[in-house]
């Protein structure tokens, strides 16, 4: 078996052992990767690798250097780990034609998957929301918050989404260079969004965003003497819509 390489660095990502004559491999991940084949290797050579199929091809091996070690993809973040190791799982082929004894999609079922992927979400959609927001026009207030910091990254992917659809909704309709408008909103925990239209510090107009989750489609209500129509308010959320689902058919294939 080749030795996996003495540790220098720390290095999480998603890794293979492969058997070079036969080509199966066993996929894992890791948040240290080279700390992680040292316990690889010490566990096969006790044979007590929870791998039985890795386990009893290592015992009828003489040559142990034919498995060999690699980094398949260093990840960024650690709950990225499951989803791009089930990537590698489903590549492979390795639940069925390899090493890998449990389908790590097992694990990724209800609530865990659900939290891995409004993770991705969520950063996602703050760094939509980063690229909106300009200290310069708009003001942001709530319990915890008066500027632009990663607080932020406490809201849902949800509200974070409502926040950006907000700014557009302000840019695309009352902002340009000369007017000198700024947007103040304020965020609450019932899902009721503030959005006051100012010029010197003086309010302009104001509006109320509510939002109602209804098959997991958000309906807005808005509350204004001249309402917003609902093409209108339609129109704006519909980039969001499509950027949503291209998110989530990334998310899935592991992209």
């Amino acid at each position: 078996m080749s030795k996996p390489e003495t540790q220098k660095e720390i290095i999480q990502g998603i890794y293979k052992i492969e058997n070079i004559k036969t080509h199966k491999v066993y996929i894992g991940q890791s948040i240290d990767i080279y700390r992680r084949w040292q316990e690889h290797k010490n566990m096969l050579e006790h044979n007590e690798h929870h791998s039985r199929k890795l386990q009893n091809s290592y015992n009828r091996t003489k040559d142990k250097n034919i498995f060999e070690y690699s980094i398949l993809e260093v990840v960024e973040y650690r709950e990225d780990l499951d989803l791009r190791e089930k990537y590698y799982i489903d590549k492979y082929n390795s639940l069925y034609d390899g090493y890998n004894c449990a389908d790590v999609g097992t694990f990724l079922n209800g609530k865990i998957i659900k939290k891995r992927i409004d993770k991705i979400k969520q950063r996602y959609y703050y760094s939509i929301f980063a690229n909106l927001y300009n200290p310069d026009i708009i003001r942001l207030s709530s319990k915890w918050l008066s500027k632009l910091d990663p607080i932020l990254m406490h809201y849902s992917w949800r509200t974070m989404k409502y926040m950006c659809i907000i700014l557009k909704w302000f840019y695309d309709n009352y902002y340009n260079k000369d007017n000198l408008l700024m947007l103040h909103m304020t965020v609450t925990h019932n899902n009721l969004f503030v959005a006051r239209i100012e010029k010197d510090d003086e309010e302009i107009e104001s509006y109320r965003f509510k939002v109602v989750s209804k098959n997991y489609i958000p309906e807005w209500n808005w509350y204004k003497d001249k309402p917003v129509t609902k093409e209108e308010l339609n129109s704006w959320i519909f980039d969001f819509k499509e950027i949503d689902q291209e998110l989530e058919n990334k998310i899935m294939k592991g992209i």
